[in-house]
């Protein structure tokens, strides 16, 4: 490997003759990182007219004197767009811009297809298990092992989502205009294998910060990493296993140096020694020049057989072997999530907190190099824990800071969750508003109700009557007066007529009403009486806001007429649809809306009803109505109710969850846009939608039954 050339000089030249047919095309270069900070420096041949970045923030500026464009720019006045980054990335670039109408390049100068993203699609890699490597590995003498993403992994999308981090931290500080991801990125750009003490007196030097600001900053990215690295657990079992029996060494490309990287390996479970780490800025060599691997092979291996374990198909599979060093690969975090049954979204991942979010869930779905194994690609959970974590953890946590927001905003004193679903959101919302230790919060009430005891309730005269009857319902009119009016009819033969509300028999169905007017009516006046008094002891506040799950607003619906108020509801979804009739008496909200029209039905949460609402239960049936003694008549546990103990386990999940993303949060300030409820639900949708496999205590716990509808039961997975 003689060669005198720098890895600059090779990016630039590789780079001049893969497009040195299309240096009269206007190209815009996708990536903004140190590759492409090298090349404007020397591209003077190249017609380069702007960058492009995920974060839709920096549309506008300039970096490197290039101006940063969004999508409509560069389609209009690019020729081309070139992924300029290391091939790493290029799925996850590639995934996020495909759609664009304009032709995109990979910096090799290969056009990008959409067959790039299903080569393969993972079919070989899943054959592979921690036995088979457990196996291959005594097979040598000597056993490396790249670092980050292999050993280690961190809890956002991209590394350079540290740098970001960072910046929001100081710019708190010391006010927007203050940068740093630019001026990082350039530093290490301009210096070859540079510890980051070496990048830092080059940022100090060119930004004119003094020694103190220069100090903290360096400071805040080495606590942002730590804090944010956690250990790949069956790799770290691997390692700590074979290195009793053999030698054992780590081999990285890093800024960081072997004192720092000995101190977090110790923090993740891994004593050794500083002579077995060999990083790239301590020895001013790296795996990506060959140097590394070169003063590896001649000083440690010796001639010995040796194995390399790493993720990186050519620093940690090409070119060790050039060396006589076999390898192998195992694949990172982010390329399993990529080859997943959820890797559509990973083109969403376009904001800080959406990064962090994904960090969250891969640190448990894809911590293992293995853990899509069994199932080929689509997501398995460990437990109901895991489930809860993962499945819900980040709807709940952004439907609470969404609704702490609105109420303060909307100056509600007191919020009244509706049953069922308010039994355990009540909870989980009084856990969030703990973490964030907010002030002057509002009362909370759980509310006993049901759109079946609301219905009733309503009634006043026969017109109610018939409105009450037009919701659908399954089932034969003997159970159909039950379950809707709470009459038990001695007529056996109603069993045998199915209630089925068209046209065709309303007039029969509104007979068969008219004949029982009179039970009906005293049935509802008791109810009304029982249900005024009931709601009179929770001692509602004159103003209180409603909370439920979705869509339309029925219960609240019936609850203002009852009432006689217009009442103020918040959902996760809601139709705002001119359709929706509910919207009489309604004002409502939805957390979770859709991009495209305001029917809410595009958000996958109302997509995936069944599931919300089977989840969001209470250990008791349906409130049929309340009795003279304000006891509360419940309809018969169902499944959802018989199994209800597995929401606990996953809820407990939920909890986690809330509480590692809000000490992440809560710590860098990080805060949830628009556009991060929109990714959060569409990860939902894309897990909801067979992306994962249910627990076989999932399957058996989870039905759909909704009584006012139909007596019957689905379950939600077969």
């Amino acid at each position: 490997m003689g060669s005198t050339k720098t890895k600059f000089d090779c990016e630039i030249e590789s780079f001049e003759a893969a497009f040195a047919d299309k240096k009269e095309l206007k190209i815009a270069l996708y990536g903004t990182g140190r590759m492409t900070a090298t090349l404007l420096g020397h591209a003077g041949d190249f017609h380069i007219i702007g960058l492009l970045d995920r974060d839709t923030s920096m549309i506008g500026k300039e970096m490197y004197g290039v101006k940063i464009m969004g999508r409509e720019e560069a389609e209009k006045e690019a020729d081309i767009i070139v992924i300029n980054t290391t091939e790493t990335y290029w799925a996850t670039i590639y995934q996020r811009i495909c759609m664009w109408e304009i032709p995109i390049y990979f910096r090799n100068g290969k056009r990008a297809t959409e067959e790039f993203l299903h080569i393969d699609k993972g079919q070989s890699y899943w054959k592979k298990n921690y036995a088979e490597l457990e196996k291959k590995v005594m097979e040598y003498e000597v056993v490396s092992f790249d670092i980050f993403d292999t050993l280690l992994m961190r809890k956002v999308y991209l590394p350079v989502d540290i740098f970001f981090i960072v910046e929001k931290v100081f710019r708190k500080k010391l006010g927007e205009k203050f940068s740093f991801v630019e001026p990082r990125k350039k530093a290490a750009s301009l210096l070859n294998n540079a510890n980051i003490d070496e990048i830092y007196a080059q940022m100090k030097e060119a930004e004119g910060w003094n020694s103190e600001l220069t100090e903290s900053i360096k400071l805040c990215e080495i606590e942002v990493e730590k804090q944010l690295i956690v250990p790949r657990r069956d790799m770290i079992e691997l390692c700590n296993s074979i290195k009793k029996i053999k030698e054992v060494f780590l081999v990285s490309d890093m800024y960081f140096p072997r004192t720092f990287l000995k101190q977090i390996l110790m923090e993740c479970g891994i004593e050794i020694s500083e002579d077995k780490i060999l990083v790239s800025c301590d020895y001013k060599k790296s795996k990506e020049e060959g140097t590394l691997w070169e003063y590896y092979a001649n000083e440690f291996v010796s001639g010995k057989k040796a194995l390399h374990i790493g993720d990186n198909e050519r620093l940690d599979g090409e070119i060790p072997t050039q060396y006589g060093i076999d390898s192998y690969l195992i694949w990172s975090a982010n390329k399993i999530f990529q080859e997943s049954s959820i890797g559509n979204v990973a083109h969403d991942i376009n904001t800080l907190c959406a990064s962090i979010f994904y960090g969250m869930l891969s640190s448990k779905l894809f911590n293992s190099p293995f853990a899509l194994h069994r199932t080929c690609g689509k997501l398995l959970f460990n437990n109901e824990q895991e489930a809860g974590y993962c499945l819900l953890g980040s709807i709940i946590y952004v439907f609470c800071d969404w609704l702490v927001k609105r109420a303060t905003d909307n100056n509600d004193k007191q919020l009244a969750f509706f049953a069922r679903e308010g039994y355990l959101l009540t909870e989980l919302f009084e856990y969030y508003c703990k973490l964030k230790r907010i002030k002057n919060k509002p009362e909370v009430i759980y509310m006993e109700t049901s759109r079946r005891a609301v219905l009733v309730t309503s009634i006043q005269n026969m017109k109610d009557i018939y409105e009450a009857a037009a919701f659908p319902y399954i089932g034969n009119i003997k159970e159909f007066l039950k379950d809707r009016f709470g009459l038990l009819c001695e007529d056996e033969s109603l069993q045998k007529i199915d209630c089925v509300y068209t046209d065709e028999n309303k007039q029969r169905l509104q007979n068969m009403l008219m004949k029982y007017e009179k039970e009906i009516m005293s049935e509802a006046k008791e109810e009304r009486k029982n249900y005024c008094e009931y709601l009179n002891s929770i001692k509602l506040s004159s103003d209180f806001a409603v909370i439920d799950s979705q869509l339309y607003g029925t219960t609240q619906y019936y609850l203002s007429k009852l009432l006689g108020k217009k009442l103020k509801g918040y959902y996760f979804c809601v139709c705002l649809d001119k359709t929706n009739k509910y919207l009489e008496r309604n004002n409502m909200e939805g957390c979770f809306p859709s991009r495209e029209d305001l029917d809410g039905k595009d958000s996958s949460i109302y997509k995936n009803s069944a599931f919300i609402e089977a989840f969001f239960t209470a250990p008791n049936g349906m409130l049929e109505y309340i009795d003279g003694d304000g006891r509360k008549k419940y309809a018969p546990k169902k499944q959802n109710q018989i199994n209800f103990d597995v929401r606990f386990d996953m809820v407990e999940g939920i909890r986690d969850f809330m509480s590692e993303i809000e000490n992440i949060f809560s710590k860098y300030q990080i805060k949830i846009s628009s556009e991060d409820i929109y990714f959060v639900d569409k990860v939902f949708g894309e897990m909801m939608n067979n992306g994962f496999e249910a627990t076989d205590r999932m399957k058996k716990s989870f039905y759909y039954d909704n009584g006012i509808l139909s007596s019957r039961e689905m379950p939600i997975w077969e």
